[in-house]
């Protein structure tokens, strides 16, 4: 039998999408778990690298081994180095693609090093320029936003005497005083000599990783994909190394969760004898990350999350209170569910474009009004053969707020619930529904209702709207 890859998914020859069944999941849990639990790993990339490819090459295998398949053909797919990869590791015929394969790596890893080696000693340099902003009232903690999603769900802390500072390298600094800006000169300065070597010994750990996991042919595309990061990530720690050993008796928050900055955040309080919170910026994963999650504190977005991964972690750190849920999710919107009907809102997501539209076609042939709210990341000229079918919305608060809210995987349907709104699970795409189920335990909150279906989700609006 011979398979295709397309946009990501393996398809049968007649065109249907293989998925895993519930005794292939099983098998799929398990062994991820193991491989988190058990891989000695050497850099602060390790879980990124996890659930970034590593998940994504585990499913891969588990679907080409589920049809016994002798051959996969990849024309066009390409740069989906990961399903190549795969089949590999899985021997089966791959063509031509093999030899693109290598020789891509290959140009890819010494085009990043060059990249990398020259980003190290400029990009050190812009910091010094940052300018201070005075802070002198005394608080009782500090954070670091990075993100819109950061300060959403932290900026509750305002009241709190907590002081907020941006990472705003490649951002805006949201009215903050620059966390680069907080370091005194002479360490700035310091910084242009250290931080290259820091990178220099972060890209041999990075290096040791990558084979261990994905072996010397993926070297090239991993190195790619950190080109930038890498040499960012290590001025980041530099710099909030610098400050946390100034605010040691203070309590750092932060909203990163499994990524490479929450790794850094582990680290650092450890080193540092920082007492720590985490208020993640979105839902959290129900499967074991090498790492383990950052904070002292880590207040869930569920109970179930917070059972979930105190069972799962062995700890009892993973806590839940609605009231920090409130502040976190909550808009301060006034709900419009007293004064107009409620409005269907579809949350699109960056990633699965074509799933996106076949929501949006039930939605058509329901014919009830709705609009597109998009992802940060998606634009409207995905949607643009609908014409004047659908209408957008901009506000994220005003959308949220009292209204019935359909998205497939996203902490969207947490923020619904207490914006007074009606969360719906749309999940018609097979990866969509196993993620729910197995990775993300927020999600299976019995106050979000899970729809599999067109009839189901369009009897559902019927009953609502």
């Amino acid at each position: 039998m011979v398979i295709r890859v397309r946009n990501g998914k393996v398809l049968l020859s007649n065109g249907s999408e293989v998925n895993l069944d519930s005794s292939d999941s099983d098998r799929f849990f398990k062994k991820l778990n193991s491989f988190s639990k058990e891989i000695d790993f050497k850099s602060d990339y390790i879980n990124e690298m996890f659930i970034y490819f590593y998940l994504k090459l585990l499913e891969f295998e588990f679907k080409i081994v589920s049809v016994r398949t002798s051959e996969i053909n990849f024309k066009g797919e390409l740069s989906s180095w990961v399903c190549i990869l795969s089949a590999i590791n899985c021997r089966v015929k791959i063509g031509r693609v093999r030899f693109y394969f290598y020789t891509l790596s290959i140009v890819n890893f010494f085009v990043s090093l060059v990249v990398i080696f020259f980003l190290c000693f400029l990009m050190p340099w812009l910091v010094c320029f940052k300018r201070k902003k005075n802070v002198t009232e005394k608080r009782m903690g500090f954070s670091i936003i990075r993100s819109p999603a950061s300060i959403s769900k932290l900026e509750f802390l305002l009241d709190s005497n907590v002081v907020f500072y941006s990472d705003d390298f490649f951002g805006p600094n949201y009215g903050f005083s620059s966390m680069y800006s907080e370091v005194s000169m002479i360490e700035r300065v310091f910084s242009i000599f250290y931080v290259p070597l820091l990178v220099f010994l972060d890209c041999f750990k990075l290096l040791l990783d990558t084979i261990k996991i994905f072996g010397w042919s993926s070297l090239g595309y991993i190195f790619r994909y950190y080109s930038v990061k890498i040499v960012h990530k290590n001025i980041y720690k530099y710099h909030l190394d610098c400050i946390m050993r100034k605010e040691c008796n203070k309590f750092y928050y932060t909203s990163h969760k499994e990524d490479r900055f929450a790794v850094v955040d582990i680290d650092l309080c450890g080193r540092n004898n920082v007492r720590s919170i985490c208020i993640p910026h979105g839902v959290e994963y129900g499967f074991y990350v090498p790492t383990g999650l950052p904070g002292d504190t880590f207040y869930c977005t569920s109970q179930k999350a917070a059972d979930d991964l105190n069972l799962l972690y062995n700890e009892s750190k993973f806590i839940f209170d609605s009231d920090i849920a409130l502040k976190m999710f909550s808009q301060k919107t006034k709900p419009k569910s007293m004064r107009l009907p409620k409005k269907i809102i579809f949350f699109t997501e960056a990633l699965g474009v074509d799933i996106n539209m076949k929501i949006i076609d039930t939605l058509l042939k329901s014919g009830l009004p709705f609009s597109l709210k998009l992802h940060p990341k998606d634009v409207r000229e995905n949607y643009q053969h609908y014409g004047s079918d659908i209408t957008f919305v901009t506000d994220f608060g005003d959308a949220i707020s009292g209204n019935i809210c359909l998205a497939r995987k996203s902490t969207v349907l947490i923020e619904a619930i207490y914006n007074e709104s009606i969360a719906i699970a749309v999940l018609f795409d097979a990866r969509d529904q196993f993620y729910v189920e197995n990775f993300l335990p927020s999600l299976s909150d019995p106050q979000i209702h899970s729809i599999r279906n067109e009839s189901e989700l369009i009897q559902l609006l019927q009953d609502n709207f």
